[in-house]
C-alpha cells in the first residue's frame, strides 16, 4: 500500500466480497464534487457501481443544468482528475479497512 494512503482531502472508498476481496475506490472530492452508487438487479441484468466519483448526479442533463452542476471547457483548454481505482487482495483489503476505520478525520 501506498505511504500517501490518506493525502489530504482524498476520499475512499471499499466494497469488501466474502472471499475477502475488495473493490477500491480513492478520489479528492474537491474534484468531484459527487459520488454515485448505482444498482440495477432484475431478471435480464445485474449491476453495481458502488463508488463513481462525478461532477453531476444523475438527474439528467436539464435538471442537472439547473442545479448547476454542468461543467463545461472551452476549446483548448483541459481538465485533469485524479482516481485510483481496482481489486485489493484479502491481505490489503484488510490493511484498507483498518486504515479507513481508524481514520480520525471522520
Amino acid at each position: 500500500m501506498n505511504s500517501n494512503f490518506f493525502d489530504k482531502g482524498d476520499a475512499h472508498s471499499l466494497l469488501c466480497y466474502p472471499d475477502g476481496y475488495a473493490g477500491y475506490v480513492k478520489y479528492k472530492p474537491s474534484e468531484f464534487e459527487h459520488n454515485i452508487r448505482w444498482m440495477v438487479k432484475t431478471y435480464e441484468e445485474q449491476a453495481l457501481g458502488f463508488s463513481m466519483p462525478s461532477t453531476a448526479q444523475t438527474d439528467g442533463y436539464i435538471e442537472e443544468q439547473r442545479k448547476g452542476n454542468i461543467k463545461s471547457i472551452l476549446p483548448n483548454e483541459s481538465v485533469e482528475f485524479s482516481v485510483e481505482t481496482g481489486i485489493l487482495r484479502p491481505v490489503d483489503s484488510e490493511e484498507m479497512k483498518e486504515k479507513i476505520q481508524n481514520d480520525k478525520r471522520i
